[in-house]
């Protein structure tokens, strides 16, 4: 991840093109696999037609991050940063970490081809494959989410880096994300919430390329998990008493450091960020940990 965000053009395409090479070789040898039965003939010819067509896209997302759009080129360098940095933050909250003695996060060869795969379309409103819907078959921890994390990424690192000098600046929802459990829209909310803070932390090392709105992510589940309204956050807020456990936020840590979020830390305030107990704009909340850059006093009203 890292490695690809320092690449130019050629340097990519130099680097990603043995993906292309190696997957190419793997259809050749499955064209050539013995098969028990020849009624099996008809599928794996259709399969590897499929896989075919898989490898050309994978090589046309490929040959876009080397042309003439630097826009996407840019957007790709800076999806690679915000992964690499999203994981390392990610590890430390982990009781046993992944990245130690050196070990950096790495892209899984079926990560980098989803994503690669799904460039042309996403740079290209008129792209053919705008129609296509994508299947990531993957077990359990294999990381499925941070394929469509990467791809993410870069969708909305373009709408910022073309959005400059326009009056909406790239803002605006571009990404829907629906699931069918509730613990795991939870567990994914905090993921993309992590990315959302790294995001943030490029927007402003680079605020003339990514605008000057911050970069948000919201949910919405249902009034029997997260309150729904602000009166309702404020009836919350004015409820709690010490001991209790529940809270209007659906994280119970900070995405960025990992520290318990408490209820102390969520408040409402005015347009310009200010709390207030009446004529709320918006809940804010804050990270509790002084060294963690979503405390009120580093970052004011980022998380909320």
């Amino acid at each position: 991840m890292a490695d690809l965000a320092k690449l130019d053009g050629k340097g990519l395409g130099n680097a990603l093109s043995p993906l292309v090479d190696a997957y190419g070789k793997w259809i050749e040898g499955q064209r050539g696999t013995h098969l028990e039965r020849d009624s099996l003939d008809s599928t794996r010819t259709n399969l590897m037609t499929k896989a075919d067509r898989a490898k050309a896209r994978i090589a046309e997302g490929i040959a876009l991050l080397g042309g003439s759009d630097k826009q996407a080129l840019r957007a790709f360098q800076l999806s690679n940063q915000a992964m690499h940095v999203a994981a390392m933050q990610a590890d430390k909250m982990r009781e046993d970490p992944r990245y130690k003695d050196g070990k950096q996060p790495e892209w899984r060869p079926f990560q980098l081809a989803f994503i690669l795969m799904n460039l042309p379309s996403v740079v290209d409103a008129a792209h053919a494959d705008r129609k296509l819907a994508e299947l990531i078959y993957f077990p359990t921890g294999g990381g499925k989410t941070e394929a469509y994390l990467g791809l993410i990424a870069f969708v909305l690192l373009l709408r910022r880096i073309r959005g400059q000098g326009t009056a909406h600046e790239g803002r605006g929802v571009a990404v829907l994300l629906r699931y069918t459990l509730r613990l795991l829209t939870l567990d994914q909310l905090g993921r993309a919430a992590t990315l959302m803070c790294t995001l943030e932390e490029l927007r402003r090392k680079y605020p003339k390329e990514l605008g000057n709105a911050r970069f948000t992510v919201g949910l919405w589940v249902g009034a029997s998990a997260t309150a729904n309204r602000l009166r309702d956050v404020h009836q919350a807020l004015s409820d709690y008493t010490p001991g209790r456990t529940d809270s209007p936020f659906p994280l119970t840590t900070c995405p960025w450091c990992g520290d318990p979020i408490k209820i102390q830390n969520i408040k409402l305030v005015d347009d310009a960020g200010r709390p207030t107990k009446k004529n709320f704009a918006r809940a804010a909340v804050y990270c509790d940990n002084t060294s963690c850059l979503y405390t009120e006093a580093h970052l004011g009203p980022h998380v909320q």
